[in-house]
């Protein structure tokens, strides 16, 4: 596994990429959500195949949704049942913030993650002929 070092968490991407697993222990402060593959734009591009995300003690994780039907931004209260990302459609990763937007795995709501202020932890394969 290559861990992606942190100055280069905003260059990294998810195109195609589907989330496999997404585990969430709120008590714990830890997200860690599992991935088929990710990209990182620098040098040409970099591919990688399957890996992580490793989001632990944040200051804060809010959770919102999108509804279609009432065209209508909804928090989602974090200690019910979660419906997790099907894919990390958008990411934005700044010194403080982190933003992970996709659709969800069974109604398909646009979602959005927010994390603050959290110790984060990438790593992933490298694909056959990179890195």
């Amino acid at each position: 596994m290559k861990k992606i070092e942190k100055f280069l968490l905003p260059y990294l991407s998810f195109p195609d990429c589907l989330v496999e697993n997404l585990e969430l222990s709120p008590n714990k402060k830890k997200l860690k959500i599992f991935v088929d593959g990710a990209y990182l734009d620098i040098n040409n591009g970099i591919s990688f195949g399957k890996g992580f995300l490793i989001f632990t003690n944040w200051e804060s994780l809010s959770i919102k949704k999108y509804n279609i039907k009432i065209k209508k931004w909804t928090e989602v209260t974090i200690s019910q049942e979660i419906d997790p990302l099907k894919d990390l459609c958008e990411v934005s990763f700044t010194k403080s913030r982190t933003i992970l937007s996709g659709f969800s795995k069974k109604n398909i709501d646009w979602m959005e993650w927010e994390i603050t202020h959290a110790k984060i932890v990438a790593e992933f394969e490298p694909e056959l002929g990179h890195y």
